[in-house]
């Protein structure tokens, strides 16, 4: 394993040059102490990592190295020194840290190369005599990272519209809030490819995005569920509280999210998580139609393998004639790829200015004549809720636990929890 630091986290912490003897299991080790990590100086002129991992004081973490460490595959450690390095940690969210004086479990765990507790033991801070060294090596067979998951108990609810439709993400968010508050735990994947919105709807835009690291591990076949915990953010109010994937914040990304790391992510997440909420794009074309390389990467795949991993799908049409069309012409389409996994329609922002003085019969009329779907279920428009909602940076059934619209997206969930039997917790 090569880890790199640098002088000034060096003088923070005296030993941390012992930090990669420490991990007895590691048949080669190097430990580098650089003059400055930047994001540049990791990567090689071939675009390969030149390090395994970097353990930087938590004050010199900036968000440009820590999305240039999760593009690269990097692990990134933050050592929590000084009340700054906390805080700055605090606000990138990083979850891999450890705290001076060193320990020799922390450091463990906190590259991820963990081994076996020795019961009743007490982690062991670093001896004063150990001198600072700038390379280790190790004779002891290495420790192979868990590519496994436990029995997959939770569920993944998938929420999709058609091209157009308004509210998907927020509509996903809101039902992300209303699964807290029924106590299960939650996550929230934004695996839209032509542009996530979860990171904006919940203000973490200072997040690299965590469903590409989450890809990226899983291409590596070194996901496990505590790497998907520390890639993902967390997001509390109060009592709440649940755990974001963010996406990808440019459409040009779109390469990261591959179908089968996609699925390996959704069946990683099943075993930490109740419930598995998936904010996913409209497009549901397969693009080897129009491609005459049927091994290049396809596009729409990651939307495609979302569904294909569902256990129901939420589909979000808009009140208005447009979007209700839309959504009708979409539906054969997405049987093809759901089968038979239940569809819980719901019509989004239904309002009497887009679809007439009695709007909740008028598209319930729509559906069950064009689509032979009765069962529709309508979620009143409340602009001044969702405004409030995004500028908190919260679900708006957290916002508040009153109103017609918080009321509606509680049927909804009702309706999705009722397709399938809860799980019991499976996160401690």
């Amino acid at each position: 394993m090569r880890v790199v630091t640098n002088a000034a986290t060096e003088a923070a912490e005296p030993h941390l040059a012992f930090l990669v003897a420490a991990v007895d299991a590691v048949p080669s080790a190097e430990l580098k102490v650089w003059d400055d990590v930047t994001p540049e100086a990791l990567l090689d002129d071939d675009g390969q990592p030149r390090a395994d991992a970097v353990m930087l004081r938590g004050a010199l973490i900036t968000p440009h190295l820590l999305s240039a460490c999760d593009l690269a595959g990097i692990r990134i450690v933050g050592v929590a020194h000084t009340p700054d390095d906390d805080s700055n940690l605090e606000r990138l969210r990083l979850r891999e840290r450890v705290t001076t004086p060193l320990e020799r479990e922390s450091v463990r765990r906190a590259l991820g190369l963990g081994g076996p507790a020795v019961v009743g033991a007490a982690s062991e801070p670093f001896a004063d005599e150990v001198p600072a060294v700038t390379s280790l090596r190790a004779a002891s067979a290495p420790v192979s990272v868990p590519t496994s998951t436990p029995a997959s108990t939770g569920r993944n609810v998938v929420v999709w519209g058609p091209v157009g439709s308004s509210g998907v993400s927020s509509m996903a968010l809101a039902l992300a809030g209303c699964a807290t508050d029924a106590g299960l735990s939650t996550l929230v994947v934004d695996a839209h490819v032509y542009g996530g919105a979860q990171s904006g709807l919940l203000n973490l835009f200072d997040e690299a995005p965590g469903i590409a690291a989450a890809c990226r591990l899983a291409a590596r076949d070194t996901l496990s569920s505590d790497e998907l915990r520390r890639v993902a953010a967390t997001v509390t109010h109060g009592r709440d509280s649940l755990a974001v994937l963010t996406g990808i914040p440019e459409a040009q990304r779109w390469t990261e999210l591959s179908p089968d790391s996609v699925r390996t992510v959704l069946s990683t997440a099943r075993a930490s998580w109740d419930v598995s909420v998936v904010d996913v794009a409209f497009c549901l074309e397969e693009d080897e139609e129009i491609s005459s390389d049927l091994f290049a990467p396809r596009r729409n795949g990651a939307t495609l393998a979302c569904l294909a991993e569902a256990d129901v799908v939420v589909g979000v049409a808009g009140c208005d004639s447009l979007s209700l069309s839309r959504y009708i012409l979409a539906m054969p389409r997405l049987r093809e790829i759901i089968g038979n996994t239940p569809v819980v329609t719901v019509v989004n922002r239904l309002r009497p200015s887009a679809a007439g003085l009695a709007p909740e019969a008028s598209v319930r009329e729509t559906l069950q004549r064009f689509a032979g779907i009765g069962d529709a279920l309508c979620v009143p428009d409340d602009a001044d809720l969702l405004d409030r909602a995004l500028v908190s940076g919260l679900p708006a059934t957290w916002v508040t636990h009153r109103g017609r619209y918080v009321s509606a997206v509680r049927a909804v969930f009702e309706r999705v929890s009722g397709s399938w039997a809860v799980p019991s917790q499976v996160s401690a």
